[in-house]
């Protein structure tokens, strides 16, 4: 969210009047100032379909809310001054949590789409156990500096890949099975005493591009989450999409064209996991994306076969994306490095441009959202269960 007034074209959505459709009615009222910035009773009326006394009286119950504020005044259609309403930034407050394989990340977002606190942790394959005490020592910090009051925060949102516990790596440890139990939304719910949701990470990060980044001017769009294993989250006509089975967007898991001992699936080739088993080859050991430097000659040639890889790994998967889901844009980001990000971009690009095809090809974009796209998707969470339609 932001507290400017959006970008993209502003979704119709319709109140109802009957009084039982309060809860709704307050929600699409939100939204709609969020939607405009600032905005007149008048206007939320017409552009809800309420009737002005009911946008009167949905407004006044957010500001008793401390929901909305009375921004300013103006000169109203018969000379009569009119008040303009905006979003109060402090008046709710939701967590995000990005959980992964190799970091934890922790943001508070305010009403208005601002992240007023960020903790990233790299941790090597977190347990459910590290996961708790991290983000209860962490909100015990928030209230105790006052960085959020405890009487705004209103939920919790957990970004998480899908079957944590699995991976096949030289490194892994086998308390990682503990996953396969784990049940974190409730785990942390009954911990905090809070609303917990939870979401793919991969799905989350669109969530959060498509809310916080340029991705608020596509209505359907791709976004390639490249971390420690590879998603796709999917955002149709403004809405996240998950599939049937509720497993769209698994792309880590194609098999590759010519698999090898090492590389089966497009996970196992374009991924941090793949290139930091690159770099391992010629002696280098990375762990995290900070240790991957765009100026290193040392780092050069396993990067530049990475890249190599990578792309010619990812042609096929990205034309059936194109083919089928025929999105108006895709972007790639997680936890890859900025500088990899968009030569991945520029590469893939080329090699799609080269493709003999005559149906509409989209190119690939960096995310604008960076590392923390999927916890401020899981924060948007929050406020899209608790306060928005």
């Amino acid at each position: 969210m932001s507290s400017r007034a959006r970008s993209s074209p502003i979704k119709q959505l319709v109140g109802s009047n009957p009084a039982r459709a309060g809860d709704y009615n307050q929600r699409v009222v939100l939204q709609t100032v969020r939607d405009r910035g600032t905005i007149t009773t008048g206007d939320i009326a017409t552009a809800t379909g309420l009737s002005h006394q009911g946008a009167i009286n949905i407004t006044k119950r957010l500001l008793d809310d401390k929901l909305v504020i009375e921004d300013s005044k103006i000169t109203g259609k018969r000379g009569q001054p009119a008040s303009l309403y905006a979003l109060n930034p402090d008046g709710a407050y939701a967590l995000g949590l990005n959980v992964d394989r190799e970091h934890v990340t922790l943001l508070v977002m305010n009403l208005a789409g601002q992240i007023t606190h960020r903790v990233y942790r790299n941790i090597s394959f977190p347990m459910p156990a590290d996961i708790l005490a991290f983000v209860q020592d962490e909100m015990n910090h928030l209230f105790a500096e006052e960085i959020v009051p405890r009487s705004r925060l209103i939920g919790l949102g957990i970004a998480i890949p899908d079957g944590l516990g699995v991976l096949v790596a030289e490194s892994r440890p086998e308390a990682l099975d503990a996953w396969t139990k784990a049940d974190l939304t409730t785990l942390l719910s009954t911990s905090l005493k809070l609303p917990v949701y939870s979401q793919n990470d991969a799905t989350a990060a669109a969530i959060g591009e498509h809310q916080l980044g340029q991705g608020e001017r596509h209505r359907s769009f791709t976004y390639m989450l490249v971390s420690l294993g590879l998603g796709c989250g999917i955002i149709i006509n403004d809405e996240p999409y998950t599939g049937g089975l509720n497993h769209a967007g698994e792309i880590g898991n194609i098999p590759l064209a010519q698999p090898s001992p090492q590389q089966k699936i497009l996970w196992d080739a374009v991924s941090l996991h793949a290139l930091y088993r690159e770099l391992a080859r010629d002696g280098i050991t990375v762990d995290s994306p900070d240790q991957l430097d765009a100026g290193s000659a040392i780092q050069a040639p396993a990067l530049e076969r990475w890249l190599a890889a990578a792309v010619q790994h990812m042609k096929i998967p990205a034309l059936t994306i194109n083919y089928v889901l025929s999105p108006q844009i895709s972007y790639i980001g997680g936890q890859l490095p900025a500088f990899l990000v968009e030569r991945l971009c520029d590469r893939l690009n080329e090699v799609l441009q080269a493709c003999e095809t005559h149906t509409p090809i989209t190119f690939y974009r960096p995310s604008t959202t960076g590392p923390d796209a999927s916890a401020l998707g899981a924060a948007f969470l929050v406020f899209r269960h608790q306060l928005l339609p």
